[in-house]
């Protein structure tokens, strides 16, 4: 399948490669190779995904459903724009601890409507894809994914459970110095014995040039483009250049400035790394709107600290504060005219629960029977048990929490689904899975509660 035109379908069941480099190729080993891989609906795939090797080859990857476990996407050598990575509701997992889910040379990673979930499933990973679209990115599972370059998304960015990490900065540090040019034309390409050290942002000053000059790029080994045009020529060897001490921050990992973050539930975290200060839009913790301004650990320098779902040094700056959608009037006016159950803290069918509740877990707030959200009791065996809530959590802006008592003695300690909670994907009310650590089920007793924090 390396030669040849390949096209891949899956849509549901299961397929894993095994042996050697558990690869499929997608346009890949020649030249005049294409291929297409198209993934949706409830399929699982384990296989490395590598595509578009060779100067033509062309690689086409549509994952729009199910889950991909995965060493990495690999892309090619290929030019860029016959490689098109698509992700439209995936879920992708990585395979081991360091995998780095994207990697090569893709210019169109294209983050669709139905965006991409990444379950680290208790491992570390990360991605060195620019992700561009109207998509967002949702991270879960136990573990950290660390995002390794500056993203251009336009939808939000949740994180469920885990660490989404945008690593260190690498400081750019030039010292002066000074380059004998053997010319400088009128386009603003300096010629010079040796570019080596130099980067675009310098200053540079030299014959030929007035005013404040800069580089704007290393053009080759040879030459540098200016700023400006040259005013006069330099026969050879005729003039040194001479290059100002420059320092500056290459960004490695950002959220695009117009996006949204979301970060729920307990052990729900955004790192930060030294000298990190990112900028978005705006900000939800636990469904609750963060004020515009700065963000970040109490290690950090940030105006508002929190070190319940950030950590490191780094900064985040929030320059708007969020609005609550009002999804909670959608559903109380679905009761109209006949019954206004608008109040949260009211109970018209005094069962006990507000309306709040009624409408956080799925129940109806006119029915005095309908009171128990719990779908499925605990199984002391496998430690699952299942419960209804309204969907979803990035509509409804609702923070679900789970947490554990030995004696109902205010002794309620959080805990995260392990593996990471499911739902059905049902609409306007979902069913969640969740599944109780082992380390809790080997106490005598056990009680559990699910806790729904209003935005």
């Amino acid at each position: 399948n390396a030669l040849a035109t390949c096209i891949y379908q899956i849509s549901s069941g299961a397929l894993n490669m095994t042996g050697g480099d558990k690869r499929i190729l997608v346009g890949f080993g020649a030249s005049s190779a294409t291929g297409t891989f198209t993934m949706s609906g409830t399929a699982t795939v384990d296989a490395n995904l590598a595509m578009g090797e060779g100067v033509g080859a062309k690689g086409t990857i549509n994952l729009n459903g199910g889950t991909l476990t995965t060493g990495g996407i690999q892309v090619g050598t290929g030019v860029p724009a016959n490689q098109i990575l698509n992700l439209n509701g995936v879920t992708l997992k990585p395979r081991a601890a360091g995998n780095t889910l994207v990697t090569g040379n893709v210019s169109n990673a294209n983050l669709l409507s139905g965006g991409v979930t990444v379950d680290t499933n208790g491992l570390n990973a990360g991605t060195t894809a620019i992700m561009a679209g109207v998509g967002g990115l949702t991270k879960k599972g136990l573990g950290t994914l660390t995002v390794n370059s500056a993203q251009a998304y336009t939808g939000e960015t949740v994180i469920n459970v885990g660490t989404l990490a945008l690593p260190n900065v690498a400081a750019i540090n030039v010292l002066a110095s000074s380059q004998a040019g053997t010319s400088v034309d009128a386009s603003n390409v300096v010629t010079l014995t040796d570019t080596t050290g130099l980067v675009s942002g310098q200053t540079v000053t030299g014959p030929g040039f007035t005013g404040t000059v800069t580089i704007t790029a290393v053009s080759s080994a040879t030459t540098v483009t200016t700023s400006v045009n040259a005013t006069a020529a330099l026969s050879a060897g005729a003039g040194t250049f001479n290059f100002g001490a420059y320092s500056a921050a290459a960004r490695v990992g950002a959220l695009a400035d117009a996006g949204t973050v979301r970060i729920n539930g307990v052990g729900s975290r955004l790192n930060l790394a030294t000298d990190i200060n990112d900028t978005v839009n705006v900000l939800f913790l636990d469904g609750v709107p963060g004020v515009a301004g700065t963000w970040g650990s109490t290690a950090s320098a940030a105006t508002n600290q929190n070190d319940d779902h950030f950590s490191g040094t780094g900064i985040l700056t929030v320059t708007t504060t969020g609005v609550i959608p009002n999804d909670y009037g959608t559903w109380a006016a679905g009761y109209l005219p006949t019954n206004d159950v608008s109040s949260k803290t009211g109970d018209n069918d005094n069962d006990g629960l507000n309306n709040f509740q009624e409408y956080a877990f799925g129940l109806s707030p006119i029915s005095g029977s309908s009171v128990n959200p719990i779908s499925q009791a605990l199984n002391k065996a496998t430690g699952v048990f299942k419960y209804t809530r309204r969907a979803t959590p990035a509509t409804t802006l609702v923070a679900y929490t789970y947490e554990s008592s030995t004696t109902l003695n205010n002794d309620w300690v959080p805990f995260i689904s392990t593996p990471a909670e499911t739902s059905n994907g049902a609409s306007p009310v979902e069913e969640i899975t969740v599944t109780v650590p082992p380390a809790l089920l080997s106490n005598s007793k056990l009680f559990i509660h699910v806790k729904a924090l209003q935005p």
